[in-house]
């Protein structure tokens, strides 16, 4: 009998899981169709009743097997959870052991000039950054930039070299452009493909 069937006859419309009892009970009986349909309609031996008894039980059986396969899939989560800080303990600690072992340390003449606490000390100043437009303005009157070819940068690095020569990037730092005074500001910028850095007045060169 098809669920179709079954809610033309009786006009009540189960969900899948008492269907599929419905049809468990149906399966099992000597009754056609409609004799079964109508026994259910109005419960003629408990057979409503019945029925509802075995979903409930089915859907307790379902409820109790999720709950199962619930738990065991947390313990495993909280096993990988584990297993997975492990490894990151072991491979911090192999890195530092790297890192010691090729001697990193600060690289001279690369990245920024400018140390982040003073520029954090000129930023919490009083004063707006300043726009692109008066960036450039400013490094063409001071200094002589072609307006068209500069290129405002708005982050600074610090890099590291080991004793092999090898340079990384240690740290990467937002950075706008600030101009608080002749001898207080801070701009990073290209210019005709020559890395800069304006700082404190000074105009330094960039490399990276």
């Amino acid at each position: 009998m098809l669920i179709s069937e079954f809610e033309n006859l009786t006009g009540i419309y189960p969900s899948a899981n008492q269907y599929s009892v419905i049809e468990r009970f149906y399966s099992e009986s000597k009754e056609d169709k409609h004799e079964f349909c109508e026994k259910y309609k109005f419960n003629a031996d408990f057979l409503a009743e019945r029925i509802q008894t075995a979903v409930n039980k089915l859907e307790q059986e379902r409820e109790k097997d999720f709950a199962s396969r619930l738990y065991e899939l947390n313990s495993r989560i909280e096993e990988l959870e584990k297993a997975l800080e492990r490894e990151q303990k072991t491979s911090a600690h192999l890195r530092t052991q790297l890192d010691e072992e090729l001697d990193w340390h600060p690289a001279e003449h690369t990245g920024t000039n400018m140390k982040q606490s003073d520029y954090e000390e000129l930023a919490s100043q009083r004063v707006a950054p300043e726009d692109e437009e008066n960036a450039k303005y400013m490094l063409s009157s001071l200094f002589g930039f072609i307006e068209d070819l500069i290129v405002i940068h708005h982050h600074a690095e610090t890099f590291e070299v080991n004793k092999y020569h090898r340079i990384r990037r240690k740290e990467t730092y937002q950075r706008d452009p600030y101009y608080a005074a002749s001898d207080w500001n801070y701009i990073r910028f290209d210019c005709a493909g020559m890395q800069w850095e304006l700082v404190n007045g000074e105009l330094l060169s960039y490399e990276d």
